[in-house]
């Protein structure tokens, strides 16, 4: 059997912010002789439905098993989802004296999948480059070759959640670290904002979840059941909470050369009910500053 839902909006992309006191003189839209303050966002539409960004779940040629009871083998099912959508990505926000301009490029992890499981080509899904801050007098007369103010810039890399991509053995995109420069300065990364992540880096396991949506290896579960027949997190903290962990944010060196840390625990909670003993995992993260010590 098959259901297929039309097409639907999914989301909404912020246009303009604008003043109480803005006006519209013309009425055609934000342009610099309207009196007032207006922000205008832009948008560059990279997936369409001539040449949609294509989705699958499972993210494999197979489907989900549901196996239905387990004393009847004539109930089992194997379902999939499979669906198109556009693709738009910001390119720039302007105001009447400032442009800020979205430096893109691909992302070689994750390509869309088409219904039999075939992964696309890479190039439709982007990340983040840099932003860059221009008065816009100046970017309107020299173009990317105008002086930037100010610029954000993001360094990645595949580290996290190896073998999740089809076609490659990388991770999926992580942000390694984000610094700034100013008016063109080209000063290195030694003033960044260094990100590191939790040493559970499990590779990617289809199922390999409880029902909090946490990491979980079924080969910890009692009796050697599957995590579909026994969700529950494990019901030993130290290693609920290592769980927990996986792929997660660990710690934030500052330009300061302060440490932010960041520490994951588990509250498991036991309920007796009827017989049934049900458990609960709660996650709790706590954030400490450790600020490095100052030369005398």
């Amino acid at each position: 059997s098959k259901e297929e839902m039309p097409a639907y909006p999914h989301s909404f992309l912020l246009s303009a912010i604008l003043s109480p006191d803005y006006v519209d003189l013309t009425g055609d839209g934000i342009t610099p002789d309207d009196p007032g303050d207006a922000i205008r966002f832009n948008y560059t539409k990279i997936a369409d439905k001539n040449k949609p960004d294509k989705w699958r779940i499972p993210y494999n040629n197979k489907a989900n098993y549901n196996q239905g009871l387990q004393t009847d083998n004539r109930d089992d099912k194997g379902s999939y989802l499979y669906g198109e959508k556009e693709l738009w990505y910001l390119n720039s926000i302007e105001s009447k004296n400032m442009m800020a301009i979205f430096w893109v490029s691909n992302r070689e992890d994750l390509p869309g999948m088409d219904e039999n499981g075939n992964a696309q080509a890479v190039g439709q899904h982007k990340k983040l480059d840099s932003i860059k801050l221009y008065s816009k007098s100046d970017y309107l007369s020299y173009g990317n070759n105008a002086l930037a103010i100010k610029t954000v810039h993001f360094r990645y890399n595949y580290s996290l959640c190896q073998g999740v991509n089809p076609n490659n053995a990388n991770g999926k995109l992580t942000l390694d670290s984000l610094w700034f420069t100013y008016n063109g300065n080209q000063r290195k990364d030694t003033s960044a904002y260094v990100f590191k992540y939790n040493s559970n880096n499990p590779a990617y396991q289809t199922n390999y979840y409880d029902r909090w949506g946490n990491y979980k290896n079924p080969s910890r579960n009692p009796g050697a059941l599957n995590n579909a027949e026994y969700p529950y997190a494990l019901q030993d903290s130290t290693e609920a909470a290592t769980n927990a962990a996986a792929w997660t944010l660990d710690q934030i060196k500052l330009p300061s050369g302060a440490i932010m840390k960041l520490i994951t625990k588990v509250t498991i909670m036991h309920l007796c009910r009827t017989g049934v003993l049900l458990s609960y995992s709660e996650l709790q993260v706590s954030v400490l500053v450790y600020q490095a010590p100052r030369a005398v």
